[in-house]
């Protein structure tokens, strides 16, 4: 076996991990104007290179959309932002979460 990296010496490397938590997330249009209601959110964690989500979920018209089962995601700080687009006018917002290991949290952008 070859490897070839400063942490390789004498065939010795350091991991580190993170516990998991789980996340489930609900996206829905409480005031719905019509098709061209939309939304943009953005979610990402501390962790640097985790990127367990495809960012921006994008979501238009009268959503109400409930992830059908929770998603394991590193424990720790996450970041919410999200745009909301009504009648043209866009408002931005955020919102940041802390989930311990082996919390789960079900997080609803009603918007």
């Amino acid at each position: 076996m070859f490897f070839n990296s400063p942490s390789d010496e004498n065939g010795h490397f350091n991991f580190e991990f993170v516990e998991c938590a789980y996340l489930k997330f609900r996206y829905n249009n409480l005031s719905c104007q019509g098709t061209s209601d939309h939304i943009e959110v953005t979610r990402v964690t501390n962790l640097s290179g985790y990127s367990g989500f495809s960012n921006p979920a994008i979501y238009d018209g009268c959503t109400d959309y409930t992830m059908p089962d929770f998603v394991q995601v590193p424990m720790g700080n996450w970041y919410f932002t999200w745009n909301v687009t009504k009648n043209g006018i866009t408002n931005s917002y955020a919102d940041t979460v802390f989930l311990a290991a082996g919390e789960y949290k079900y997080y609803e952008f009603n918007y």
